[in-house]
């Protein structure tokens, strides 16, 4: 509509950019121009001087906008005087306030310029109705003004009905779309042989092979056959079938159904998690190229709402094909958001090929809203000016505004959203074929890590009520280091709040659980590796890794190809590295190790020691190099291969190795200053080595910096990094007697 009113302003070419930019990808100045249908301009002959487009491309406007709260106008007396501004126009023009001459107008170089100024509107506080009718009762006021004609007198009326039911357009197209790409996608859902669709199927493909017989002279014997109006015919049968047949919806949507079960590996669970993801999405290209920030407030918070019989999911994220005016680049790929929501898959190649090349976009961004089909054979979403449901799991079909008296009506509740509802999508899940609890129950479990790991929205409201969040503060002097409060639901519902430690960079994040004096462990039954949502991989290592890594469809897994998923495990440990490194440099201050256990909540006293200890002992939970399970090996990878991975630099890069010892010996130390590894009833009696460490000998053969625990710390070691401590001996009781008494002494070792 604002595109409509601006097509009406002239041929200036900023005025025409705006007015395309509004108008979108499927409708042209020209072509609404014609649809608004003035009357030539004629003069007292009859002879017309002017064709209505001519009239409207010479045209040119001089904008003033007002929004002071006092306007100048002139009275009847065509004196100047301060009138207060209307808040409520009828139009969004203000006068000058002469009334046969109300907006200044000449003709420059062949133009007509009209003058007039506009008056201010909140679209924030208003109403999409009333701004629609008060568009509509100013572009009446124009074409009177400007082009001196009454509505009756063109064809405006049809032309703004067209304009307001643009989320027809976009359906229409969609429609178009979809039945001239069904039959390939019905052949590949594999309903050539279906007892409706077949037979329109081998209508259509014996007329399209006869059009293109046609088209290159060789099609003989078939008389005055129309090809393409066969062809036609075939589409207009496939699109009643899709449209209006029950059972033919049911199969089709049984089909789909069966891809994503058996090809793409997902499950009823999997279902929140995809929407959650594509709302996240929308979210963060919200950010990116919009420029409203009190819509980027309200994108942050994510809705589920369970009812009797369905579920409903609410984002604020950027609309189904809404693009930024400002930026055409984007126009041709967010124009396509409905099409991609309904076309599965699309190839000339036989589905399972396709599958088989597409398996690892397929499974690492997901299925998205497809994966609804597994619980509803209609799902329904309105999203800003859009309101569909899809039949057959294919076709997009137009909700009218019929039924949205009935309290359960989507767009019903839509509109008890209030001024947000016209950036709201919903998308609404009738259950026809799993309980709610089968849907939701991992994701309310889970819901409370899911948060941290997104891009953007950072609450999410559960359907009992509960409300979990991720607003996390920035650890200072340690880039991408964010510490807050996370919310682990338990399966019967309720909340239990730790604190999480999150490092992220551009690759990935780690995620780390702290109690009062350290790291702690997240439970093992929390999957381990997340791809921005959780995958099945449960490795029982007390820290989770969230990172853009190849999985199987599904999100089941890690793929089994280790290629690319060693390259970011160890880009990833790389950059966790440094992280780390800058949170170790702010232990050596006094004042900055005081601040930073404030920042990370840990019980006052607590020392770089047993933070750093506690850190190695998490560290120490990732298994040996030679572990051939994908998701263990991508861990090692991350931590302990590379000389510059986190774990690496933790215990040689520099000196936060913990020696697992007591006394003065208790210290951080570096791996390569380590000489020996106290081992036997010497490393396992903490008063045996007390007594012990202190003789001047011992002392002065094995200084403190340079003494760690065998059982402790150097076993884990040498399991996942043995190079380490390669210039290590192992020191007992019996090498510390000799080194007291000489080497007449013989014992037993300990």
């Amino acid at each position: 509509q604002i595109g409509g009113f601006l097509s009406l302003l002239g041929d200036d070419e900023e005025v025409l950019a705006l007015a395309e930019s509004y108008l979108g990808g499927n409708r042209t100045i020209d072509q609404t121009r014609r649809k608004f249908g003035l009357e030539d301009w004629r003069d007292s002959s009859g002879t017309i001087k002017e064709d209505g487009l001519t009239m409207i491309a010479k045209q040119r406007v001089i904008v003033e906008i007002v929004s002071t709260p006092k306007v100048t106008v002139a009275n009847i007396f065509d004196q100047a005087i301060q009138a207060d501004r209307n808040r409520v126009p009828a139009t969004i023009f203000i006068s000058y306030g002469k009334p046969n001459f109300p907006f200044p107008h000449k003709v420059v170089d062949g133009k007509r310029v009209l003058c007039f100024r506009l008056n201010e509107i909140d679209t924030r506080t208003a109403n999409p109705t009333d701004l629609s009718n008060l568009l509509r009762d100013s572009c009446v006021r124009l074409i009177g003004t400007a082009y001196n004609q009454y509505e009756h007198q063109t064809h405006f009326s049809d032309a703004w009905e067209d304009l307001s039911n643009s989320d027809q357009l976009d359906i229409s197209i969609a429609q178009a779309r979809i039945i001239s790409n069904a039959f390939l996608i019905l052949e590949q859902y594999g309903l050539k042989s279906d007892s409706k669709l077949g037979p329109v199927i081998r209508e259509w493909d014996a007329a399209d092979k006869l059009v293109a017989e046609q088209q290159v002279g060789v099609a003989v014997g078939y008389g005055t056959r129309d090809a393409n109006n066969e062809r036609d015919l075939a589409k207009a049968k496939l699109r009643n079938l899709l449209e209006a047949d029950e059972d033919t919806q049911l199969r089709v949507a049984a089909a789909v159904r069966q891809r994503i079960e058996k090809h793409y590996q997902y499950t009823v669970a999997s279902i929140p998690f995809e929407i959650f993801q594509n709302a996240d999405d929308t979210c963060s290209q919200l950010v990116a190229h919009f420029d409203n920030q009190d819509r980027i407030e309200i994108a942050k918070s994510f809705f589920i709402q369970r009812e009797e019989g369905r579920i409903v999911f609410v984002h604020y994220g950027r609309c189904v094909n809404q693009y930024p005016l400002e930026n055409t680049k984007l126009r041709p790929k967010f124009e396509d958001d409905l099409w991609s929501m309904l076309v599965l898959n699309l190839s000339s190649k036989s589905f399972d090929d396709a599958v088989e090349k597409s398996a690892a976009v397929t499974g690492k961004y997901g299925l998205g809203f497809k994966s609804c089909y597994l619980v509803s054979d209609s799902p329904k979403v309105v999203s800003g000016r859009l309101a569909f449901e899809v039949k057959g799991a294919m076709y997009p079909k137009r909700i009218l505004d019929d039924n949205a008296a009935d309290s359960r009506s989507i767009l019903r509740l839509k509109d008890g959203l209030g001024r947000s509802s016209r950036y709201a999508t919903l998308i609404e899940l009738p259950l026809d074929r799993a309980e709610a609890v089968d849907v939701l129950q991992r994701f309310d479990r889970l819901c409370g890590l899911q948060v941290v790991f997104a891009r953007h929205i950072s609450t999410i409201v559960l359907s009992d009520g509960c409300e979990v969040s991720w607003n996390p503060c920035k650890v200072s002097g340690v880039r991408g280091s964010l510490v807050g409060s996370i919310t682990l639901r338990e399966p019967e519902g309720s909340g239990e709040q730790t604190t999480g430690l999150l490092l992220r960079n551009e690759i990935g994040s780690l995620l780390l659980r702290l109690d009062s004096s350290g790291i702690s462990c997240f439970d093992a039954e929390i999957p381990t590796v997340w791809v921005m949502a959780p995958t099945d991989e449960c490795l029982g290592t007390g820290f989770i890794v969230n990172g853009a890594f190849n999985i199987d469809v599904g999100r089941a897994q890690l793929s089994r190809d280790l290629n690319e998923n060693e390259r970011i495990a160890l880009h990833l440990g790389e950059l966790l590295g440094e992280q780390l490194t800058e949170l170790f440099m702010r232990s050596r201050q006094v004042d900055d190790w005081t601040l930073l256990v404030r920042e990370l909540g840990l019980a006052e006293g607590t020392s770089p020691y047993q933070f750093f200890h506690s850190l190695f002992e998490v560290f120490t939970n990732v298994k040996a190099t030679h572990s051939s399970e994908p998701g263990h090996k991508l861990l090692h990878d991350m931590v302990w291969k590379g000389d510059r991975s986190i774990g690496c630099v933790l215990v040689s890069g520099f000196a936060g190795l913990p020696s697992g010892l007591s006394n003065d010996f208790q210290q951080l130390v570096a791996a390569s200053s380590v000489t020996y590894l106290v081992a036997g009833i010497l490393g396992e009696r903490e008063d045996v080595f007390d007594i012990v460490s202190s003789w001047d000998t011992f002392r002065s053969k094995a200084r403190p910096g340079s003494v760690i625990s065998e059982k402790s710390v150097a076993r884990h070691l040498r399991r996942l990094q043995p190079r380490l401590l390669e210039s290590a001996s192992t020191l007992r009781l019996a090498d510390v007697l000799a080194w007291e008494i000489g080497d007449t002494f013989v014992c037993d070792a300990a």
